[in-house]
């Protein structure tokens, strides 16, 4: 199934990205940022200082890091086969999407205990229509980036409930860290679907000191989190 899941993301998303660049919509402003990246050995500032012409501009006081970076890195790795960073970013668009998929998969896997449905729901999570038109129309990398950590803070909420405190705070830590370094307002909308979850099983909550955990995973998070933030 997992590698059935890889071959239609790696054909869909290759061949719907591959005549798109140069109407993409979010293209120009990804692919200066990553640019400005590489070229600056991947040091990443609050101000990117190559960008406005020289003048700088403030992009990481407002936008997350850790998508841009991401590109950036295999974009340098890349460049040293002579591979520009244009076409850089559609190999890492794929390499992205096949990831988010497999995540999809092992989480709804781990859950559903059916392979079948964690078949089915990682297709559907590729395909969906909003989803594709995120990677090629829009091109909007961090969208697509965030897509990686979802499945894996839901993994977290079930591994919450039924006890497996070492499961628990891996997945939710990395998934929570992952997800609001890769875009802030997607988090939040997330976060929204999370919080009503933990509502509609709010007295197991309270039991087994799942509140607890929950409290400490989220300190962790935060942690993590606020001093890329607070640059």
């Amino acid at each position: 199934y997992a590698i059935a899941l890889v071959a239609v993301t790696i054909i869909m998303v290759g061949w719907a990205s591959l005549d798109n660049t140069k109407q993409a919509h979010d293209l120009p402003f990804h692919l200066a940022n990553i640019d400005n990246i590489v070229s600056n050995n991947l040091k990443i500032t609050p101000i990117m200082p190559n960008l406005a012409y020289g003048l700088g501009y403030g992009i990481y006081i407002f936008y997350p890091v850790l998508s841009h970076f991401f590109y950036a890195v295999i974009a340098s790795v890349l460049s040293v086969f002579g591979v520009k960073t244009v076409s850089s970013i559609l190999v890492t668009n794929v390499i992205v999407s096949v990831i988010s998929i497999l995540t999809m998969y092992f989480a709804v896997s781990e859950i559903t205990k059916n392979k079948k449905w964690a078949f089915v729901s990682a297709l559907i999570y590729m395909l969906f229509p909003y989803r594709l038109g995120t990677i090629t129309v829009r091109m909007a990398l961090a969208e697509n980036f965030i897509s990686i950590f979802i499945p894996v803070v839901l993994l977290s909420i079930y591994y919450l409930f039924n006890d497996e405190k070492k499961k628990f705070y891996i997945s939710f830590i990395i998934g929570y860290t992952g997800a609001i370094l890769s875009h802030y307002v997607m988090s939040v909308y997330f976060t929204v679907f999370v919080f009503l979850i933990l509502l509609f099983n709010i007295k197991k909550l309270f039991e087994n000191k799942r509140i607890l955990m929950l409290l400490i995973g989220a300190i962790a998070v935060c942690i993590l989190v606020l001093p890329n933030i607070l640059i």
